[in-house]
């Protein structure tokens, strides 16, 4: 992400565009924030204020698109907007900024046919700018807004236009994680159940070669293999209580309490509990 915030201002220096070390040091500051988020409304905490920050306007909203609909998720304003509030894309200036995938510039709102007087006739807006989330295939946008007539300049364009850079690397991770989260979810639950389902056929199982030993005896090929078997049902049980053990830990119905161990004893009882294994060959 910071690659790209340096890349965004490498290229506005190479422009005419100025901007003040302030300005850089916010930016800076908010793709920082950026990177630690993992929630949408964290994203949009951040960057509704950066945004009111970096222009100086009277207010910002924030806007994700929702199917054919835009969605005013948040602002941070002198007075209300349409904070709540869902319009459909071909009815509102962030609709526009998304649908054309370039930024709407307006200086008068009374004199533009993209604007829907009435719904900003009860606001305090009378410039604006709007800047699509992604321009390749926006998620949103970002508005500001003045009380005045203001005419957005290069630089309060370009900073939005960052800004916006930044806020859709950050959406993508965000989404990224959150899917990441869902598998592992989805994981821990395969192996709770798998465990569990495997544990039910294990006690009959080793019920029947419990009855087998004491109808043939132990004695002879036959008493060998059911001394292999018991052992294999011994092993297939210990990995299904590890299992178990990942599961219960995973979910937090074990709290692990670290103590010192001493590895020459372990050893020599892990060699005694398995000497029958090794000794038939099936352990190496």
């Amino acid at each position: 992400m910071k690659n790209i915030l340096q890349t965004s201002i490498s290229q506005a220096q190479n422009s005419d565009q100025s901007y003040s070390i302030s300005s850089y040091n916010r930016l800076l500051s908010v793709v920082k924030d950026l990177a630690c988020v993992r929630t949408i409304e964290e994203i949009i905490e951040i960057v509704h204020l950066a945004a009111r920050d970096l222009t100086n306007a009277d207010g910002v909203t924030f806007v994700l698109r929702d199917g054919e609909c835009c969605h005013y998720v948040d602002e941070n304003a002198i007075g209300p907007l349409w904070k709540g509030m869902r319009f459909p894309l071909k009815s509102c200036i962030s609709g526009w900024a998304m649908l054309n995938k370039q930024a709407a510039i307006i200086e008068d709102i009374y004199q533009d046919a993209r604007i829907p007087i009435e719904a900003y006739k009860v606001t305090f807006v009378k410039s604006l700018v709007m800047v699509p989330i992604r321009v390749s295939d926006p998620l949103g946008a970002i508005g500001a807004y003045w009380s005045t007539h203001h005419l957005a300049t290069p630089q309060e364009i370009g900073l939005l236009e960052i800004l916006t850079d930044t806020t859709a690397v950050a959406i993508a991770n965000v989404q990224l994680f959150q899917k990441l989260t869902n598998q592992n979810a989805l994981k821990d639950k395969f192996i709770a159940m798998l465990a569990h389902e495997l544990r039910n056929p294990v006690a009959p199982i080793s019920n029947g070669v419990q009855l087998l030993k004491l109808k043939l005896g132990q004695t002879g090929a036959v008493g060998e293999t059911v001394l292999m078997m018991q052992n294999q049902i011994k092993h297939l049980s210990k990995l299904i209580d590890e299992l178990l053990d990942v599961s219960s830990i995973t979910y937090g119905k074990i709290s692990l309490n670290l103590e010192k161990v001493n590895l020459v004893e372990l050893v020599r009882q892990s060699l005694n509990d398995h000497a029958q294994a090794i000794k038939d060959g099936i352990l190496t």
